[in-house]
């Protein structure tokens, strides 16, 4: 029998298990999976110093299935690289993984979150962060003012005290208050974004005329789509100009989180 090669000594996986979410098992496949990232780099048994010294560049960590379609990926590395830089040691790999596992508690994924979106590491998530957030997630599609509509909803949604800015306990309270929170803002973008069929920032009553049309397959009576829309804006048309603005839009699916299915059912 050859030699088994050990990568780790039984102090180094006993302190890993002690400062993250993970067995030993689950730490060894963990390791498995940095090392894939970079076999020329990352040596087969690591000592305690390489552990914390031989990073892995940002670029190749980014690739990661995990990662790789992810808007904030080069945040998400800067965040958990010990340095800032993005390129990720073991021990830097290993406490983002952690924290994205299924094991790890509710509080400690929300700093982390507050970590990512805070993007100029103010230890605020500000105007500015919340308006690069914005572009990111929807890939730069959206128009300036429809960044900034965003932006003032999310802000009058989530900003406790008043400040014009997210603290960690602003960002906290509305987080544990609404656990889907940042997946549902996210949809609620896109889903603007979609229905706005003219891209004139605004869903007046031909675009809601045509996404009619398009759920009921063309199969309604122009005077059936006219009571749809008539009854929509009614509902969702918050200052009466006819059209919905995305501060209307948000607010109509902020306060009925299943407007956008009823109104699918209701067509």
């Amino acid at each position: 029998m050859g030699n088994k090669v050990v990568t780790f000594t039984e102090q180094q996986l006993e302190n890993y298990q002690d400062c993250t979410f993970f067995t030993r098992k689950e730490i060894l496949r963990v390791f498995k999976r940095f090392r894939e990232v970079n076999r020329d780099l990352v040596p087969k048994r690591m000592t305690e110093n390489q552990a914390h010294t031989i990073a892995v560049p940002v670029e190749e960590i980014e690739k990661l299935p995990e990662l790789k379609e992810n808007p904030f990926k080069r945040r998400i590395c800067q965040v958990f690289s010990h340095d800032g830089s993005g390129n990720l040691t073991f021990e830097d790999f290993l406490d983002m993984m952690s924290v994205f596992s299924e094991a790890a508690p509710r509080d400690i994924k929300a700093w982390y979150a507050f970590r990512i979106y805070d993007l100029d590491d103010d230890m605020y998530i500000g105007r500015e962060d919340l308006l690069e957030a914005t572009r990111l997630l929807t890939r730069g599609e959206l128009h300036p003012q429809e960044r900034d509509e965003i932006v003032a909803s999310v802000l009058d949604e989530a900003d406790v005290d008043g400040d014009g800015r997210l603290s960690f306990m602003d960002f906290e309270h509305v987080v544990v208050r609404a656990p889907d929170f940042l997946s549902t803002f996210h949809i609620r973008v896109c889903s603007y974004q979609i229905n706005d069929l003219d891209d004139d920032m605004n869903i007046g009553r031909e675009d809601l005329l045509e996404a009619t049309r398009l759920l009921t397959r063309g199969k309604l009576h122009p005077q059936e789509r006219d009571e749809i829309v008539a009854s929509v804006l009614d509902e969702a048309d918050v200052d009466g100009d006819g059209r919905l603005s995305f501060m209307d839009f948000e607010h109509v699916v902020v306060r009925a989180p299943d407007f956008l299915s009823t109104f699918h059912i209701r067509v």
